[in-house]
């Protein structure tokens, strides 16, 4: 069933399950005017830290998979008849959220939530009825917002994440859609069709006054709040081509975030470096391929990290954000890369198995 807040938006599947969240520890300045300047990093020659965990499809089911940075200690985290997704880390990055699905095209299709632990343990779904997508959630952890379908058509749920009922936030009839929590979870900014078409919406974290962000006849979508909560990320068609904005979390200070391309392209996937002095971006051809950049907010510059004329797509920063991890497609192949954040060429393949992968987080904590 395909959404209805604008032609923009996904259909539901797979892609519905891409939000880009900030880690416990993530800090930034906003986007929209001056940044003070990044604390000294690492080199990059430094080995990644941390862990890797993504999708990989085996035998007709989808599991969830950890690895290290530097392609050792893989193990399964879950497997199950249904496909376990991931769409979003927890406090401290210690566990992740889990959607579940089963029941293939059917009636009895479900996409539940519940959360996995560094065991892999999966805890029992923390909503047991309707179709559940794009969980976001404060960098405490406490609670979970998601786009559900329990009692319409699509709406956001504030869900405890130590159990308790779904709390609705929204009703209309045309859809609520993409919930965005901010990392000190007092706000909620969210993708709605009220109007038409697709705009952007920010909420208190316990609903109530819904204001509007955005205003123009053509889509805006998917938000994404920098680390400190001073700034959003958006995508819009207002310009034809899908466009990376941003924006102040009153809506004032919009702005496209690069200049225009050589050729034609939309980008999508945008997703803020851990100290906010970045964003990483995939920029899609109308071939259908993409290459992974990375552009600097203060200066507008922006680099690729990926192969040119590349099939990338889903990149995400280490916690150190020295480095980036994405999925990458060649001749029928999907699987993840690593590449150095500032560019220059060094990449290297995470994986290489038959089997797609695809879908990286990249979380803190190490390797068991």
């Amino acid at each position: 069933m395909p959404f209805a807040c604008g032609s923009r938006l996904a259909s539901a599947g797979i892609a519905c399950l891409l939000p880009a969240l900030a880690l416990a520890c993530d800090r930034t300045e906003p986007a929209p005017g001056p940044a003070r300047p990044a604390a000294r990093a690492r080199p990059a020659t430094d080995p990644p830290v941390g862990e890797i965990v993504f999708i990989t499809e085996r035998a007709g089911r989808a599991e969830i998979h950890a690895i290290r940075p530097d392609g050792g200690a893989r193990r399964t985290l879950a497997a199950s008849p249904g496909a376990d997704l991931f769409p979003a880390t927890g406090a401290g990055s210690t566990w992740l959220l889990a959607i579940r699905t089963t029941g293939g095209e059917s009636d009895a299709h479900q996409e539940q939530l519940a959360t996995l632990e560094p065991t892999g343990r999966l805890t029992a779904p923390l909503l047991t009825a309707g179709r559940v997508r794009n969980p976001s959630m404060p960098r405490d952890g406490r609670w979970v917002a998601v786009e559900s379908d329990l009692r319409s058509f699509r709406d956001i749920y504030r869900v405890p994440l130590a159990g308790g009922p779904a709390r609705r936030l929204t009703d209309s009839r045309h859809g609520n859609f993409e919930p965005a929590v901010s990392p000190g979870g007092e706000q909620i900014a969210f993708t709605s069709s009220r109007d038409g078409n697709a705009e952007i919406y920010i909420m208190p974290a316990g609903g109530g006054r819904q204001t509007r962000l955005t205003a123009f006849h053509r889509d805006d979508w998917s938000p994404v709040w920098s680390p400190d909560g001073a700034s959003l990320a958006f995508l819009s068609a207002r310009e034809g081509p899908a466009r990376v904005f941003l924006m102040r979390p009153d809506g004032t200070g919009q702005r496209r975030l690069l200049a225009d391309w050589d050729q034609p392209i939309e980008e999508e996937a945008p997703a803020f470096s851990p100290d906010g002095s970045r964003l990483a971006l995939v920029a899609r051809r109308v071939d259908g391929g993409g290459e992974v950049w990375v552009a600097d907010l203060r200066s507008g510059r922006r680099w690729p990290i990926s192969a040119d004329r590349a099939r990338d797509a889903t990149p995400a920063w280490s916690p150190d954000g020295r480095h980036l991890v994405f999925t990458s497609e060649s001749g029928g192949q999907s699987d993840l890369q690593i590449a150095a954040a500032e560019g220059g060429g060094r990449r290297s393949r995470l994986t290489s198995d038959p089997a797609p992968e695809w879908l990286p987080r990249w979380i803190a904590r190490p390797a068991n």
